[in-house]
């Protein structure tokens, strides 16, 4: 019975340590908000300050307003392929 546990153990250990080597090798922190501007704001780009935190939208077009939000792990360029069609109309 002891056997089972230390294996289990072991096993839980060796995993754990894999584990965290994996997220250490590829961890990268988060870029500095004058590079991801560079990176992804245009002419349209605007930012609005939520609790102290810049969130970047973009006013586009003409007419009537059409607000697009993406989902969680995405971001505004979700919608990158729906500019031009939108904008027609």
């Amino acid at each position: 019975m002891q056997t089972r546990k230390t294996v289990t153990l072991w096993a839980v250990t060796i995993i754990a340590v894999v584990c965290g080597g994996v997220f250490l090798a590829n961890y990268q922190s988060d870029l500095p908000l004058v590079d991801l501007k560079r990176k992804y704001a245009n002419a349209e780009s605007e930012y609005v300050y939520v609790l102290g935190m810049p969130v970047h939208y973009r006013d586009e077009g003409s007419g009537h307003v059409l607000l697009l939000l993406h989902g969680t792990g995405a971001s505004l360029h979700t919608w990158d392929g729906w500019i031009e069609p939108l904008q027609r109309d």
